[in-house]
């Protein structure tokens, strides 16, 4: 989740390098945008989800070198609220 300050930036300067990281450590890209309520409040601009085979790749992955690369210049546009969500891994 994120509230964003600068969309166009982090669009250009965030985006491209975390999605390649999240590929790289063998995520995959679910959906990314508003969300939209059906009952109760939202409290961020923006969603993104993404699959990973494991709850520990999912922490491999944050905790890799490239991703906080990529999070410093993302830090400057938004702020982040990262939560992992266990369910069914295929």
């Amino acid at each position: 989740m994120q509230e964003v300050s600068n969309s166009p930036a982090l669009l250009k300067e965030f985006v491209p390098s975390a999605r390649a990281s999240i590929v790289n450590h063998g995520g995959k890209f679910i959906a990314s945008g508003a969300p939209v309520a059906l009952d109760g409040a939202i409290m961020k601009d923006r969603v993104v989800i993404n699959q990973w085979e494991s709850m520990e790749k999912a922490k491999e992955w944050f905790n890799s070198p490239d991703y906080q690369k990529a999070r410093e210049v993302g830090n400057k546009y938004a702020k982040f609220t990262i939560v992992l969500v266990p369910g069914f891994f295929q």
